[in-house]
């Protein structure tokens, strides 16, 4: 409740506040107008005083003001229009120049041209002229007899078949190297495969040597302490291998 009540009268005191500041802005704008009648009625009534004792003399120097004024705004308006009217003129003289120019160039191009056209028609006739002389002292050539022809057609037909002869031979010399190098490498190849089969059976050969081998001293091992002869199976095993080994190496 306390609040509510401080709340309205602070909003009393704000409308009061506000209502003195708007009477005050009023009171102010009322003088201002007043201030503002007052100086235009003085100075209304000022230029009234100043320009009642103005003699005759003094409005025609006023007017002669005026008029000289106003002629001076004249001869700057024909200054001016003259201005113009002289650029204008200086630019269509710059168009008549430009385009005077532009003709010029383009009359000294088609003399240029015509003067290359000119000079590639000389040299067009100088050298059909030339072609025309040189034809003229070379000699015209003379067809062979029927005679010549035929000697002609037998060396060339004797130069062909020697030709071929030679290319055949050359070819069944190629193919006769090629089956020697063929038959070669299949030589080669056969000896390497049986060369490999025989190491391959010593390999196998000493391995089953080696079995043996390892089977009877396991079995002599389980017999017993005594030590056993050589059977003649450990013993003819012992050879093989050996022989295997040397065979190998």
């Amino acid at each position: 409740s306390q609040v509510k009540v401080l709340s309205s009268q602070q909003r009393r005191a704000d409308l009061r506040t506000e209502e003195e500041h708007t009477r005050h802005k009023e009171e102010r704008r009322r003088r201002l107008k007043q201030l503002y009648k007052q100086d235009w009625d003085g100075w209304c009534a000022q230029v009234a005083e100043a320009v009642a004792p103005l003699s005759k003399a003094k409005l025609q120097q006023r007017v002669a003001e005026l008029q000289e004024a106003r002629e001076k705004e004249r001869s700057k308006a024909a200054k001016a229009a003259y201005e113009r009217q002289e650029l204008a003129a200086n630019d269509e003289v710059r168009i008549w120049t430009a385009q005077a120019r532009m003709e010029e160039m383009v009359t000294r191009w088609e003399s240029d041209q015509q003067a290359k056209q000119t000079k590639a028609q000389a040299e067009l006739e100088a050298e059909q002229a030339f072609y025309r002389t040189w034809s003229s002292k070379v000699p015209v050539p003379v067809e062979p007899s029927n005679e010549a022809r035929g000697e002609q057609a037998a060396t060339l037909r004797e130069e062909l078949s020697t030709e071929w002869a030679g290319s055949i031979v050359d070819r069944r010399l190629r193919q006769r190297s090629e089956q020697l190098e063929q038959q070669k490498f299949l030589a080669q190849w056969g000896a390497f495969q049986s060369t490999q089969e025989q190491e391959e059976a010593a390999g196998e050969e000493v391995t089953q040597a080696r079995e043996r081998m390892y089977i009877w001293r396991d079995e002599a091992a389980t017999d017993g302490d005594e030590e056993p002869e050589e059977e003649p199976a450990f013993v003819q095993a012992k050879l093989t291998l050996e022989l295997d080994f040397d065979k190998v190496a």
